[in-house]
């Protein structure tokens, strides 16, 4: 009996032995299937997250700070979040460039004065150049950097210039099964964000989408009540923006890293109004506006070793060393000019062309005097297209131009350029300009009403516009596409449109009098809210082209 007893009870334990094996190994087996559930939930949601901060239709784009979407699948959840781990999330930081970056370089490090300022990966933007790094190496160094990324141009970076940071850090959360999870899988990455600047008369300047205003317009100190013509932004923390004239000096307005806009006064003799700005690099700018008396006005920054603010020359005065202006065949009443496009081909900050365009308008001056005229700039000297390096004749009945823009084409001469503004005859004119084989080949569009802006996308980077958006006088908005076929439309209440960005063709921004602000989602017009009935003389964005997401990681907990 004691022996049946012993044996029942071995075998007794042995089948309690065998019963948490095999609970054991079922609970082990689903583990296992649980894992590469939880990562694909993960990725999943990652996905989720991107979408929800570039959405089309910006009522239904998300915040950095509020970003949440959870999906309930059969294998678990989905979760789009912003990344918990990550302080000050959306990350909006500068830092001050403290070694060299030449342009024939590729650099692993970035060297700054404080590190600790950035995200722990990610995006950084040093004049127009667009960096990625991979993590923080000390407390001044980002590592594991790939430079003129997103279809930049590897650019010479200077001692002491910004290099700026605006981006959502973004999770995708994994977790399976839904209920009571035993397999949680986080994979994180950095995001940039899209930031608009938008000037104005008395002093008015507009940004959409900061840090502590997300996806709206909120107003910023521009420390001046003159009225703001135009805008040039290139990246976060650097832009420049000009002014009316006052006190027989040049008026700027300069944003340098998280300060209020600074107000700047260039005394470069009789002033006047300056009404276009291009920043070409954090070495270099160039303003135009009014004629000086009979001069045509067309300044120069370059960056010194104290980065002054009111280091401007006049290229008509001849006290821009090294630049030439030929302007003896422009009539005085036509030397005004409105607005400035340049580009730098070989990445060392300076502009190697660009065009300029003016003109005149008044019906009152003899026919000789009238009609538009386009500057071009052969990277040492500026004069109009009819005379050498570039001897193309514009198209008959060409008014006053007032906006352009250059289709960028990487380190290559870009091969067309567009031209908005009046028409003698028809009202409005929009002009393509192709070089080909040397030759010029015009394009025109011309609308019943002035325009005022162009902006233009090559979605396939091969050098051409592919979509373009005009806008003018009355509400009057163009789109045109490659071929330059139009389409036209009147938003409401017929505003005076002045500025435009194409972010993309279903990210459309505008801006024009009254203070008026619409956005385009690729299907239909909103308008959006600003902070000012002030009328909007310029627009500017700072936006990814083609890559927003950096290279994503796994949260180890």
């Amino acid at each position: 009996m004691v022996t049946a007893v012993v044996i029942i009870v071995v075998f007794a334990l042995l089948s309690a032995a065998l019963v948490s094996i095999f609970l054991r190994s079922s609970e082990a087996t689903l583990r296992l299937q649980a894992i590469p559930k939880a990562a694909a939930l993960a990725e999943g949601g990652l996905d989720q997250a991107g979408r929800n901060l570039i959405q089309a239709n910006l009522s239904a784009r998300q915040t950095c700070v509020n970003l949440a979407t959870t999906t309930t699948l059969s294998t678990g959840n989905s979760i789009a979040a912003r990344a918990s781990n990550i302080a000050n999330n959306p990350r909006y930081a500068y830092a001050v460039l403290t070694a060299a970056i030449p342009n024939n370089t590729s650099p692993t490090t970035i060297t700054v004065a404080d590190s600790s300022v950035f995200a722990p990966d990610g995006w950084v933007l040093i004049g127009r150049e667009v960096f990625q790094y991979s993590r923080i190496a000390d407390v001044t160094t980002l590592a594991g950097v790939m430079r003129a990324q997103d279809g930049s141009v590897a650019s010479e970076q200077v001692v002491g210039a910004t290099v700026s940071q605006y981006q959502c850090y973004i999770a995708g959360i994994g977790q399976s099964p839904a209920t009571n999870p035993v397999s949680i899988r986080e994979y994180q990455q950095g995001m940039r964000q899209p930031v608009l600047f938008a000037v104005g008369q008395s002093g008015t300047v507009l940004r959409w989408n900061a840090e502590t205003a997300e996806l709206a317009w909120a107003s910023q100190a521009s420390g001046t009540t003159l009225d703001l013509y135009a805008v040039s932004a290139l990246n976060y923390h650097e832009a420049w923006a000009v002014a009316s004239q006052s006190s027989s000096a040049y008026q700027f307005a300069r944003l340098q890293g998280n300060a209020p806009w600074l107000p700047i006064a260039a005394a470069l003799g009789n002033a006047v109004d300056l009404l276009g700005v291009d920043a070409t690099s954090s070495k270099e700018a160039w303003a135009v506006g009014r004629k000086q008396g009979n001069n045509t006005t067309i300044l120069r920054w370059v960056r010194n070793a104290n980065n002054d603010s009111t280091n401007w020359c006049s290229a008509s005065l001849s006290s821009c060393p090294g630049i030439t202006m030929t302007e003896a065949s422009i009539k005085n009443s036509q030397k005004d000019i409105y607005a400035v496009k340049t580009y730098d081909l070989n990445g060392d900050g300076f502009a190697d062309m660009g065009f300029a365009v003016g003109g005149n308008s008044d019906n009152s001056a003899p026919p000789a005097d009238k009609g538009g005229v386009i500057w071009y700039y052969s990277g040492t000297g500026w004069g109009p297209i009819t005379k050498a390096p570039l001897s193309f004749i514009l198209p008959e009945n060409v008014d006053l131009l007032s906006g352009l823009d250059i289709t960028p084409n990487g380190n290559a001469a870009p091969l067309e350029a567009f031209f908005v503004g009046k028409n003698m005859i028809s009202g409005g004119e929009l002009l393509r300009l192709r070089i080909v084989n040397g030759a010029a080949v015009w394009v025109a569009i011309n609308p019943a009403q002035t325009l005022h802006a162009v902006s233009v996308e090559d979605t396939n980077g091969d050098g051409l516009a592919d979509f373009g958006c005009a806008v003018g006088s009355n509400g009057l908005v163009v789109f045109f596409d490659s071929a330059m076929n139009p389409t036209y439309t009147t938003l409401t209440n017929n505003p005076n449109l002045n500025g435009v960005v194409v972010i993309n063709s279903s990210d459309i921004w505008v801006i024009g009098d009254g203070g008026v602000s619409f956005h385009y989602d690729g299907t239909s017009w909103t308008s959006m809210a600003t902070t000012t009935s002030n009328n909007l003389n310029s627009l500017s964005a700072v936006f990814p082209k083609q890559t927003n997401l950096s290279r994503w990681h796994e949260l180890i907990n």
